[in-house]
């Protein structure tokens, strides 16, 4: 899942969206536009965001929660961003349940060995 990410003059970050392959997007613009006015994800407008390489292969809610995390990085008023440790905590978490319900999934999925006593 790669979305592409360019520094333009060291000042502002902008993102390459699935929709155009020129098209670019502040992070601020493209939050606004996948985030309700009370701060909650908008599906549709995530699954765009999304690498089409991946088809299904993702969880929408670790989406979401990626999302979440990256408006507060991205808050207008720098005072209110997360420290960055407290982002790499957020990930790490993130990270760990993406890798546990894997787990569940592919154990769910993998024959069982039964045994007659």
């Amino acid at each position: 899942a790669v979305i592409k990410i360019d520094k333009n003059e060291f000042k502002s970050l902008e993102i390459r969206t699935n929709e155009s392959v020129d098209e670019y997007k502040s992070l601020v613009a493209l939050f606004d536009e996948v985030i309700d006015e009370e701060g909650n994800p908008i599906e549709e407008g995530l699954r765009k965001l999304v690498d089409p390489r991946l088809g299904d292969n993702y969880s929408i809610d670790s989406i979401k929660k990626m999302t979440q995390l990256a408006k507060t990085c991205t808050n207008r008023d720098p005072k209110q961003r997360p420290r960055m440790r407290a982002v790499v905590v957020s990930l790490m978490k993130l990270n760990s349940s993406i890798d546990d319900r894997s787990m569940i999934v592919s154990e769910a999925l993998s024959p069982t060995m039964e045994h007659d006593d």
